[in-house]
């Protein structure tokens, strides 16, 4: 149970740094500076030297997050553990403190760690792409005996950005054909999975298509109740928290639908951020 829960903290934290690259909104300044507060929560704040991480000996001067308005960290979770989680990261070098020009203290994702958030949330890689204007298809015909590779298909799919269209037909908006293929030669499924494309849905339009497969409307309701929670939000850090916290399990199962297929207004993502943003901002919630 513990070595579960301290996974679900290492996930968390992937997921929060790597907001600001999901995001694709006009208002780049804010973006920016959630961006920093993110930074500051994780390394404690500014450091005592400009251009050099503080190194103090005080033991309780480490204790970043037991000094902190913590408003961002994992709800029901210890903040010493939570400062271990993002040590242990450190080691195994996902994750890099650095100090900007300005003398702020950020943290990052290493290339590495960058790589393990994508296979962690492998639908991260779809963001701010690009709609090409066609869809990718994919069939596939196998029989029950061989159950344990169709669902091994099934899940490779899905974790490329496809959603099941017909009962073994996948379609995806995505530019992802690379990706597909390199899938499908891993584990030797030429002979039984066969991609496509088509430049055109004849049933209705894209959007409509796009809306009903990947149930967008579900989506948008889940972001709905995320910004409905902001409206009645009351200044509490720790309710501030759990709504950061639901906004991130959402982007976790968020198609990331390319550009130019969704309408310009989204179906709720951007919209949940900048009210996430705005509370921020209204109550003041500053991290130290």
């Amino acid at each position: 149970m513990a070595e579960k829960k301290r996974v679900e903290i290492y996930k968390y934290i992937l997921a929060a740094i790597m907001l600001p690259p999901l995001l694709a909104i006009e208002t780049t300044m804010e973006l920016c500076e959630f961006g920093e507060d993110m930074s500051l929560l994780m390394t404690g704040g500014k450091y005592g030297g400009k251009g050099s991480l503080y190194r103090g000996k005080n033991k309780d001067r480490d204790d970043y997050l037991s000094k902190c308005w913590n408003w961002l960290f994992p709800p029901n979770v210890d903040p010493v553990k939570f400062n271990i989680a993002i040590n242990r990261l450190q080691r195994h070098k996902l994750l890099k403190k650095q100090v900007t020009s300005r003398g702020v203290a950020e943290i990052v994702l290493t290339e590495t760690g960058k790589n393990k958030a994508f296979k962690t949330f492998p639908l991260f890689k779809l963001a701010n792409k690009q709609w090409k204007g066609w869809w990718l298809v994919v069939t596939f015909d196998i029989p029950e005996s061989s159950r344990k590779t169709r669902d091994l298909i099934r899940d490779q799919l899905v974790s490329l950005g496809f959603a099941q269209w017909q009962k073994s037909v996948y379609v995806s908006p995505h530019d992802i054909a690379d990706e597909l293929n390199k899938t499908i030669k891993e584990y030797g499924l030429e002979k039984v999975v066969v991609p496509m494309i088509a430049k055109k849905i004849l049933s209705g339009n894209d959007w409509e298509f796009a809306n009903k497969i990947f149930r967008i409307d579900d989506i948008s309701e889940e972001y709905a109740k995320i910004i409905a929670g902001l409206k009645k939000f009351n200044g509490s850090p720790n309710k501030f928290r759990q709504i950061f916290a639901d906004y991130l399990s959402v982007l976790t199962h968020d198609p990331f639908l390319p550009i130019g297929l969704v309408p310009k207004e989204g179906y709720g993502r951007e919209s949940a951020f900048r009210e996430i943003r705005n509370t921020a901002s209204k109550f003041k919630l500053k991290i130290c």
